[in-house]
């Protein structure tokens, strides 16, 4: 018919099916995973590799399902060296450091007022004792306590223009009473900051008393009992596992 073409069906041709190459079948064995030779991954995920770009760089071996593990120093996650409080190592205030024969008598599950020192003539200004400096350095922002054994840390702010040692003995005294409370409520699976108020007017309640026991509450028998009756201050000491931390340490109360 005009216009039409006839179909040529030459069989030389050689877009002709018969003469077409047949290309070599897929081998078994090119659907298996990606393996790196002389690699060993310490944790082997259930589903296979696979190549593709990652985050961590381009045509890493990665996984078809789940997400890869986390390089955590390559990660969001890494800790990040905090900067030193102070560029000069603080030192502490000898009243406060740790001695055999501590300078401070006082039982940390009692009120400050209680403290006394027990060499008052090694020190002319011993009448206002607490007011002095806990460190050389007045122009710390906080220092951060470790109590054994409980494990919220204790942290001390100045109430005036530096960190004083009755500023240090009153953290520690309200420090220890929460973390005991804390502990308690944990305990019997009820949420310490409910009663922390309640437990809160209580404490001060107790030490406004005029009764000869005023410093002594349920609380206080709780202190006790998780310190196996180690109450008794015997000082600080630099932390030897976190930077600019100190450890409270406690004696016996019958020693």
């Amino acid at each position: 018919m005009p216009g039409l073409y006839a179909i040529k069906t030459d069989n030389h041709d050689p877009r002709s099916h018969r003469d077409k190459k047949r290309l070599p079948s897929a081998s078994p064995t090119s659907s298996a995973p990606h393996v790196r030779r002389g690699r060993t991954d310490s944790y082997s995920p259930p589903y296979p590799h696979k190549m593709m770009s990652t985050g961590y760089g381009v045509n890493e071996s990665q996984w078809t399902q789940g997400p890869p593990p986390l390089v955590f120093e390559r990660s969001p996650y890494a800790r990040v060296p905090l900067p030193p409080l102070s560029e000069a190592p603080i030192r502490l205030n000898n009243i406060l450091a740790f001695d055999n024969l501590p300078l401070i008598n006082w039982f940390i599950d009692q009120p400050p007022s209680s403290a006394f020192l027990e060499r008052e003539e090694a020190y002319p200004e011993h009448y206002h004792w607490m007011s002095l400096p806990a460190t050389d350095n007045l122009h710390l922002p906080s220092m951060t306590i470790r109590l054994d054994p409980f494990s919220s840390p204790i942290v001390v702010f100045p109430r005036g223009s530096f960190i004083t040692i009755g500023d240090a003995l009153a953290a520690v005294y309200y420090g220890a009473r929460r973390a005991a409370t804390e502990t308690f409520c944990n305990e019997l699976g009820v949420n310490s900051s409910l009663l922390m108020p309640a437990v809160q007017d209580y404490g001060r309640w107790v030490r406004q008393s005029r009764r000869p026991n005023g410093g002594d509450d349920a609380v206080c028998t709780s202190i006790r009992s998780y310190m196996n009756f180690r109450t008794r201050w015997a000082g600080l000491l630099p932390s030897t596992a976190e930077r600019d931390v100190w450890v409270v340490y406690t004696k016996p109360i019958a020693g």
